[in-house]
This record gives C-alpha cells, structure tokens and sequence, in this order.
C-alpha cells in the first residue's frame, strides 16, 4: 500500500517534459509578433518590449526566465518580456562583440548558438568553450537570417531568402513547407519557438480519479501504519 500511494504522490507533481512546439515569437521590420504554429492567431503589441522598436539582427527568448536575449549593433542585451531590466555586458558572450546574423540560446544546457559570416558556431553562456563544426548542420553554410534551436526535438528551424525550414540536428531530415507558415513568406530579422509549457504549464493535470484515489490511500496507509505499531507494542 505504501508503494502504490508513492506512485501516485508521484503523478501529482510529475513534470510536463514533453512539451510540443505551440508558436514561433520573431522580428521583422522593427516590430515584435508572435504567430501559432500553424500560421494562425498572428498578433502583434503584446508585451511592452514592442515599444523599444526591436529593429534586433538575432533573438532569442527565454520563456522560464521570461526574458529576450538579442543583439543589435554588435552587442548582446537582455530585456524583461515586460520591457523592463534591459541590460547589457550580463556575460562573457558580450566581450565576443556578437554581430550574429541569427542565435539561439538553450537555458538548459547554458549554450548559444549562432551564426557568423556562414558559420554555424556554439558558446557557452559564460563566454567559454567556443565551436564550429560541431554538427554536420555546419556543411549547409548557413547563412541564416533567423534560426531557432529546438532541444527537445533536436532540430533547427531557420529562414532563408523568404522561407522557413527545418533541418536535424545531425544535418538530416531538410524540409520545407512542413507548416502553413511557409504561406506567409517569412522574412523575419529573428525568431524563437515558443511551447506548450510556456503558457504555465508546470504539471500534467490528473483525472479527479486518481485525486480520489490519492486523497483514500493517504488514510489508509496511515491506519496500517498504527495497526502495524500497535501490533509490535
């Protein structure tokens, strides 16, 4: 009885790890817009940073932190979703003066990756550990205007002369015209995906069964328990 009311305190709190590509938040002509993956809902003036005019040449967001990281002139700052806290020169990256011509950065393992005069190169988020060729991606010199990595799914979504594409992160699996996005010919300055969990979702909801079940195996664990102690005095 013990074990099966630890499994379910365990999908009480289980973690949404899968969590699915919802939308794709990107620049173009000086204004920030976010669009759901399947080209529908495009919206525009949605959070204070659209007053900063982000005329960025890369961007990249962090939804957990709710913060955007961009460049712009050869410099690489963080501003607040809401438009505050915008800084600059918060990490070694900026010593590398980034005049990226598209980014992504990965929260989870501390890493951006960029692209630089065809190159397709990763750093560390304290400024450490620089590479290039690390991923046959590499071979295709990319000469991006916005890219966007996708850990989970390990893919790059990226825009090139007008189109968005996806290519693995082994350098396999090109495709086009894989959402009905292409259909609003995507010449944006920068993007990033957006997910599922970055709606607040933190928890898979449980069925009210599986509450009850929980809430009923709670006492009766507890009666077993002074059964067991009574029975050993």
């Amino acid at each position: 009885m013990r074990y099966i009311l630890i499994a379910v305190l365990a999908l009480v709190t289980l973690p949404l790890n899968a969590a699915t590509i919802s939308g794709i938040l990107y620049t173009t002509s000086g204004q920030l817009r976010q669009v759901d993956f399947d080209g529908t809902s495009l919206t525009g003036g949605f959070t204070a940073v659209d007053s900063i005019n982000p005329a960025w040449d890369s961007m990249s967001y962090d939804a957990a932190a709710g913060q955007i990281f961009y460049t712009v002139g050869g410099q690489l700052r963080r501003v607040g979703f809401d438009g505050t806290n915008l800084t600059g020169g918060f990490t070694s990256v900026a010593s590398l003066n980034p005049a990226w011509g598209s980014m992504s950065y990965d929260p989870s393992a501390q890493e951006i990756f960029y692209t630089v005069s065809g190159q397709l190169r990763r750093v560390d988020f304290d400024g450490t550990n620089l590479a290039g060729g690390f991923t046959p991606v590499a071979s295709l010199n990319p000469d991006w205007e916005a890219m966007a990595y996708d850990p989970v799914g390990q893919q790059i979504f990226y825009t090139t002369s007008g189109q968005l594409r996806r290519v693995g992160f082994d350098g396999m699996g090109l495709l086009g015209g894989f959402t009905l996005l292409d259909s609003i010919n995507p010449g944006w300055d920068s993007m990033s995906l957006l997910y599922s969990q970055d709606n607040g979702v933190g928890a898979i909801p449980l069925p009210a069964s599986l509450w009850l079940m929980a809430s009923a195996l709670g006492p009766l664990a507890l009666m077993r328990r002074r059964k067991a102690d009574s029975g050993a005095v």
